[in-house]
């Protein structure tokens, strides 16, 4: 239903908000799964059903104008090396982004500007700075 709506509004800017599940559990692959589900869907240009042939034709060629990921819970996963790694800007090499590797790299080959960053919503620890420099870096 939300891949419809994306399509649908023709949206400019997709936020993904990833947790450390798969760090906790490697047999749980939800975050994985749905931001594959993404990926294949803008790499295929396979639309989803539900969409009204003018709007089918309107979608034709969108692709978002950039993808922010941005990783919650960054107060339970987030150890020293990880904060120095957030501070000089080399959060995407984390272990939290490991899995989702190959699906940045596809991403990169579609041409579409991808921001990875952590955050924490529960303490509200980099939430609005990581949105806003997605919004404008890229």
């Amino acid at each position: 239903m939300w891949l419809r709506d994306m399509y649908q509004r023709r949206i400019k800017t997709l936020i993904i908000m990833i947790d450390h599940r798969h760090l906790l559990n490697p047999d749980d692959t939800s975050n994985q799964l749905a931001l594959g589900y993404i990926v294949e869907s803008l790499m295929t240009g396979k639309k989803p059903r539900g969409i009204g042939l003018i709007r089918r034709f309107k979608a034709r060629k969108w692709r978002p104008s950039r993808i922010i990921i941005l990783a919650n819970k960054a107060d339970e996963w987030m150890d020293e090396q990880g904060y120095s790694q957030w501070e000089r800007g080399l959060i995407s090499e984390h272990s939290i982004f490991a899995p989702f590797k190959e699906h940045l790299y596809q991403l990169q080959e579609m041409r579409i500007p991808t921001r990875v960053d952590a955050v924490s919503a529960m303490v509200g620890w980099n939430v609005e700075d990581a949105i806003m420099k997605g919004m404008s870096d890229l």
